[in-house]
């Protein structure tokens, strides 16, 4: 009986950890695998574990160091995939601050301390559902927030142009021109859609079309909700030649869900492969359904 136990762990936890693999291999390129990309590196944990018991109850000896060499290792695997060293930037830069807010942010005042905690140039909210903005009214360098589609957006730089380019089988796209320091900056903005069952790779060659149809030059940046994991192989098929800028210019923890317990980067930064990337930081508002992004965008004076 003791024996069946443990075939039956061995075989629990050889399937645990098989799917994680076949996760990172086959990333969200079919929707059966999207679900397995989302398993974070600590699902190995659990799977180790029950592959140690299944041996030991099958009477095999294990050197105990082996176990705490493999969960050092995945626990240490599962930190550099989120984390980055902290650095400074010795240059000149304009704060984005960037938020999926969700409905559930109502208030005008929990909106103005992220903006006045996150020491934002640009505020970026998405799904806020304020309605009556008080002192917030006259920030910035335009008088009110301006809202498209589901973003609501306050700058301190001049905004040259800010209009919907697309809301199509929920995808947003908002087209954001500043003038920095006498110079453009584009930046596109964008909100892919949740929903589990909705194939990611379909969602990305769609919002690829409707950004190579609606967008006469390409930005400087793309920022956005993505809802795709950072090595998501769907997130590269949205803007080829691009990268995700979090790889090179992330500080700190880069999870950005659950607000909570971010094991997932699923609010992304994008910049081409040529570029010098950003520097980002995420931060816990208190509040909304997933951390904030600050994105440090170097300028010329």
């Amino acid at each position: 009986m003791v024996k069946r136990i443990g075939t039956l762990c061995l075989v629990i936890g050889g399937l645990i950890c098989a799917a994680w693999l076949v996760g990172v291999v086959c990333s969200d390129r079919w929707v059966w695998s999207q679900w397995l990309s989302w398993l974070p590196v600590i699902t190995l944990l659990p799977g180790i574990a029950l592959l140690t018991a299944g041996r030991v109850l099958r009477g095999t000896t294990l050197n105990p160091a082996l176990g705490g060499l493999c969960f050092v290792a995945v626990v240490g695997l599962q930190v550099l995939t989120l984390w980055r060293p902290a650095s400074t930037i010795e240059a000149d830069t304009l704060r984005i601050v960037h938020w999926t807010a969700g409905p559930g942010v109502s208030d005008a005042h929990a909106v103005q301390q992220v903006i006045e905690d996150g020491n934002a140039d640009v505020f970026i909210a998405l799904g806020t559902t304020v309605r009556d903005w008080g002192d917030l009214l006259e920030w910035g360098a335009i008088p009110g927030p301006i809202r498209r589609a589901e973003f609501t957006i306050l700058s301190r730089y001049p905004v040259l142009t800010c209009r919907s380019l697309a809301r199509v089988e929920n995808i947003q796209l908002v087209l954001l021109e500043l003038d920095v320091n006498r110079e453009p900056m584009t930046i596109l903005l964008l909100d892919l859609p949740s929903e589990l069952t909705c194939s990611r790779m379909a969602i990305a060659h769609k919002a690829r079309s409707l950004i190579e149809t609606r967008l006469d030059t390409a930005p400087d940046l793309v920022i956005g909700d993505f809802n795709m994991t950072q090595h998501s192989a769907a997130l590269k098929k949205i803007m080829p030649g691009w990268q995700a800028a979090w790889n090179e210019g992330g500080r700190g923890w880069g999870g950005t869900w659950p607000p909570q317990l971010p094991l997932w980067r699923i609010d992304h930064v994008l910049v081409p492969n040529d570029a010098t990337p950003p520097a980002i930081t995420t931060v816990w508002a208190g509040q909304g359904r997933h951390r904030t992004q600050l994105i440090d965008v170097v300028i010329d004076e």
